[in-house]
């Protein structure tokens, strides 16, 4: 793989600049803080960067935010946030650098941050920095695009100290410790991704001649059964594997049918603009098995909520009406009641029929070797996990999304999760290449190993951040039931992926961005006018026209390479077998 113009950051040049900021202590710093003038425009300041940052040093703790309808960079001494020093440095004429640096008393880690603004209003002055290089801290632009002011590293200009290896990549893993349970944008109160936590699955009559014991019995080997049983995975199984055994849920289904107040026409037709039909039966649910369930037990993380409830219905899936609530959805409990003293929150929702489709309704595989069939149920239980859909809910808004063509669970219900989605849960530890010139790596298939690389034209500190993903595409594993195949063969090759993750902020503020599509991202593969994840390839997919499908046209295969003016590496597959990829 080959890296374009991407610097490595000097631990010399680090404690220049670190001595030069503990030396200015002449300015105003408050003054010249709420006085600088920032023009937001192109690449000079992103939009995400009203997003309150917080950056340590030498174990102090310091906030800086912008805003964005002032224009005005502030900062906050709320919370023992204060700034330690600002540096200016021309670039061009009329138009300045400036670096922050502060810290942060809980011992979170070194940082600083740049910025490019047209100069202060009269009156305000600064030193400038005597470095006149990269950001110490290492944490260039967050939102992924160079300064074009041109004196930052991420541009791609070789550090003037001369010790950068301009001619070799390294190879390092990371581990970023995010988790969406953990702290993804409004996905708090997510079921956790990690450990033993306890599901509720509540079979609802809703049509007696089905409450039967035989269709209990599927939904329990749906979600708990073996391989073997399913004759493909259970919700259970399935995710046990794809985590690569950090996650193993303990499912109870209760071995009951939950008959609701009203009849199935009567939910399908209610309309509230407060709550759905759906959580309308949730709630009576709950309220009947409050006093027969602990429903404490089921808050695993001890946030405060119940980690997920199943809802499985035994009414006819209507495939054709957008208005019918009998689909398969995920949705929330926003009511405030409290069972044993935890409240519901996230839930999902789904028939029995997806458990014996057709071809046709299968559409993107093959159903008939599977005996009871938990591909709807493990695509919904990814969105109980904090996941969004990847594939275009509408065609004629935003980006025309082809999203990854079907192949993953969060696209059209086949194989296993991708790289993205286990980084977001916290499965996998990513290698990250950096420096500048080349590299060789092999690469196990990642269904199976975990592994994949990130490249990125900045330095990293989170997973909610623009970056380049590189995994080794194979069908085994998980992808082996799902496979599908093109002209000329087996979809085998190296898939790359553009992924923009960044948290949707407002006014320092995690919200839904402004699409239709539900999200706490700034970007989703419906609405926005990137991609939250899209594929890299050179050819369009043989099948585009008439179907989804991963096959080698969305693949690269040995002796393939990939060269796009809108990524910042090269990359060219040098061997390719079943069980190994090697790639520079």
């Amino acid at each position: 793989m080959k890296r374009k113009g991407l610097g490595i950051f000097l631990i010399g040049l680090f404690l220049i600049l670190v001595t030069a900021c503990k030396s200015s202590s002449s300015l105003n710093i408050e003054k010249a803080i709420q006085s600088l003038e920032i023009k937001e425009s192109g690449q000079r300041v992103q939009s995400n960067f009203y997003v309150p940052e917080v950056i340590k040093y030498e174990d102090e703790l310091y906030l800086i935010t912008w805003t964005s309808e002032s224009n005005i960079i502030t900062i906050s001494e709320e919370n023992h946030f204060i700034l330690i020093d600002i540096h200016f440095n021309t670039l061009e004429e009329g138009l300045h650098k400036v670096i922050l640096v502060a810290t942060m008393k809980d011992g979170a880690k070194t940082e600083s941050k740049s910025f490019t603004f047209f100069p202060f209003k009269e009156g305000n002055t600064g030193n400038d920095n005597p470095g006149g290089n990269d950001n110490p801290g290492g944490n260039d632009n967050p939102g992924g695009n160079d300064n074009p002011g041109g004196n930052d590293n991420p541009g791609g200009n070789d550090n003037p100290g001369g010790n950068d290896n301009p001619g070799k990549l390294t190879f390092t893993k990371k581990d970023f410790s995010n988790r969406l349970c953990d702290d993804g944008p409004l996905t708090e109160e997510a079921f956790p991704s990690y450990g033993n936590p306890k599901m509720l699955v509540i079979p609802v009559n809703l049509k007696s001649s089905e409450a039967t014991m035989k269709n209990l019995r599927d939904i329990k080997t749906a979600f708990t059964g073996t391989s073997e049983a399913t004759g493909w995975e259970s919700v259970q199984s399935y995710y046990q594997k794809s985590s690569y055994g950090k996650l193993n849920m303990e499912i109870t289904v209760l071995n009951e049918w939950f008959t609701p107040s009203k009849s199935a026409s009567y939910y399908n037709s209610y309309s509230n603009d407060e709550e759905d039909a759906s959580t309308v039966i949730l709630k009576e649910a709950l309220a009947y098995y409050d006093s027969k369930i602990d429903f404490s037990e089921y808050d695993y993380d001890k946030d405060g909520y119940i980690d997920g409830v199943w809802l499985i219905y035994n009414y006819e899936v209507n495939y054709n009406d957008d208005d019918s609530i009998f689909w398969a959805y995920t949705y929330w409990n926003f009511e405030e009641n409290e069972y044993d003293g935890v409240k519901s929150y996230y839930y999902a929702w789904a028939g029995i029929d997806f458990m014996h489709p057709s071809s046709e309704d299968a559409q993107y595989y093959d159903p008939s070797d599977i005996k009871v069939d938990a591909h709807t149920y493990i695509h919904e239980t990814g969105h109980m996990l904090g996941l969004d859909d990847y594939y275009d809910y509408d065609e004629n808004s935003g980006v025309n999304s082809d999203g990854l063509y079907g192949c993953d669970m969060m696209d059209y219900n086949i194989g296993d999760h991708c790289a993205i989605s286990k980084l977001l849960l916290g499965w996998v530890t990513p290698t990250i290449a950096s420096g500048k010139g080349t590299g060789t790596i092999d690469l196990k298939p990642f269904t199976t190993s975990g592994e994949f690389i990130i490249v990125a034209d900045h330095t990293l500190s989170s997973i909610y951040d623009t970056y380049w993903i590189i995994e080794f595409y194979t069908n085994d594993g998980l992808n082996a039931h799902d496979k599908l195949y093109d002209s000329t063969g087996e979809a085998l090759g190296i898939r790359i992926l553009e992924i923009h993750a960044e948290k949707n902020i407002v006014k320092g503020e995690v919200t839904e961005n402004s699409g239709t599509y539900q999200t706490g991202f700034k970007y989703d593969n419906s609405d926005e006018s990137k991609m939250f994840v899209d594929v890299i390839y050179e050819k369009a997919p043989s099948q585009l026209s008439d179907s989804y499908s991963v096959d080698v046209d969305c693949l690269f295969q040995a002796n393939e390479s990939m060269k796009n003016s809108s990524v910042p590496f090269e990359l060219v597959v040098n061997s390719l077998t079943s069980d190994k990829a090697t790639i520079t």
